[in-house]
């Protein structure tokens, strides 16, 4: 039996996958690893998505992946940006089957604590379709009526290529209001709701202008793990 002392950080085991969870398992690690996929590259846009995580213990992740070798940084101070390496965007078939299994055996389903509207509404913002999106300025608005009435909507722009989520109207009148909650909202983006099934059901409700209606599904690319 050896006598080798075992870091802290360290399983002390020659399994690849024992070792793979030194270096990837730590809270938040993954997500921060989610997000780099999804398309973040700033320290900022990287808490968007995870707000509940203290910019210390983001700095901390990103150190980690970095010195590990899964994550490059580019540039200093206010220009630093984060990408993933070959390494790191490797793992992205591990996320996507972690998410399937999640969705498949996870007996809890969707939790209160689960509901984050503004964490949602980032990640549809930033999975959109531009192909199917209509060349003019259009303007969404999502009405979750399980919030507080003066908190209640959020405003997607989308325009010449690019979306913006905002929390006021910018001045332009929503061609589209989507009206639902926040539980069914997630359901529907993680694949557990078909939209017309919800649609039908009057659980999302859809005033649009243009004749949008039939084709607003389209515009969304659904959830990137899925």
């Amino acid at each position: 039996m050896s006598n080798t002392a075992v870091p802290a950080t360290s399983y002390g085991q020659f399994c690849p996958m024992a070792r793979a969870l030194e270096l990837v398992w730590e809270r938040w690690t993954l997500l921060v690893v989610r997000e780099l996929l999804s398309g973040s590259t700033g320290f900022n846009q990287i808490r968007r998505g995870l707000p509940a995580i203290a910019k210390d213990t983001l700095s901390k992740r990103l150190r980690q992946l970095c010195a590990s070798g899964l994550v490059e940084q580019h540039g200093a101070d206010t220009a630093t940006s984060y990408s993933l390496t070959e390494a790191g965007t490797a793992l992205a078939p591990v996320l996507i089957e972690l998410a399937k299994w999640s969705t498949a055996w996870d007996r809890r389903g969707l939790q209160p604590d689960h509901l984050d509207p503004d964490v949602l509404l980032w990640d549809i913002q930033r999975r959109i379709n531009f192909e199917n999106v209509p060349s003019e300025r259009t303007v969404i608005e999502f009405s979750l009526t399980d919030r507080p009435l003066g908190d209640r909507s959020m405003w997607l722009i989308i325009s010449n290529g690019t979306a913006e989520l905002c929390t006021t109207d910018g001045g332009y009148d929503a061609e589209i209001v989507i009206t639902t909650t926040t539980e069914t909202l997630s359901r529907w983006w993680i694949g557990d709701l078909a939209w017309s099934t919800a649609t039908r059901s009057g659980d999302i409700k859809v005033v649009a202008l243009r004749g949008h209606r039939r084709s607003l599904p389209d515009w969304f690319l659904g959830y990137a793990l899925l």
